[in-house]
């Protein structure tokens, strides 16, 4: 689900991948907080004023996903708690 440079627009495609990863991440910390997506929030990375992903927060549980990654990992603080797949194929939770 890395962005695909192709001879299209990629906006539309970024669109969607930021929507999937959404759900995915906002449902991932809702489990964890025990409290209601519509409490979460975002925040859009920028490198050199181009977009290079999201920081999708809820409670004291934060998510990052970068546009060149396939996977974005849940922390509560320092700690790691859980790697998704965007691509849905696999979720690996630390012990």
């Amino acid at each position: 689900m890395a962005l695909r440079m192709t001879q299209e627009d990629p906006k539309p495609i970024l669109a969607k991948q930021v929507n999937s990863v959404r759900s995915l991440a906002q449902r991932s910390l809702a489990n964890y907080a025990k409290m209601d997506i519509a409490d979460s929030k975002e925040v859009y990375l920028f490198s050199k004023d181009q977009f290079c992903g999201v920081r999708f927060t809820l409670g004291a549980f934060w998510a990052e996903w970068r546009i060149d990654q396939l996977v974005f990992t849940v922390h509560r603080g320092a700690h790691k708690l859980e790697t998704v797949d965007v691509n849905l194929n696999a979720t690996n939770r630390a012990a």
